[in-house]
């Protein structure tokens, strides 16, 4: 496995974001400020998956909701698994 530096994992990040956003902005008028921000925060791990997702998507509705389900709780809590308690 190839030794991979801290700012080439941010490059493909970065990379893989621009992309994701190009297809996404196909889906709409115009793409959101917050929606794009939420994509360029993901993991490359996710925007893979959010890549084969993509496919699937008919409207930036569908990409809200992905990201809803998929995005890492915040330190504030924020962000819960829908169906669980907040006790």
């Amino acid at each position: 496995m190839p030794y991979v530096t801290s700012m080439e994992r941010i490059a493909e990040t970065r990379g893989g974001a621009n992309v994701l956003l190009e297809a996404i902005a196909n889906l709409g008028d115009s793409l959101p400020e917050d929606l794009e921000q939420r994509v360029r925060r993901l993991p490359i791990e996710r925007l893979q998956e959010l890549g084969k997702a993509l496919f699937n998507f008919r409207s930036l509705e569908d990409v809200e909701g992905w990201l809803d389900a998929h995005e890492k709780p915040t330190r504030r809590g924020h962000k819960r698994p829908k169906g669980r308690n907040s006790h």
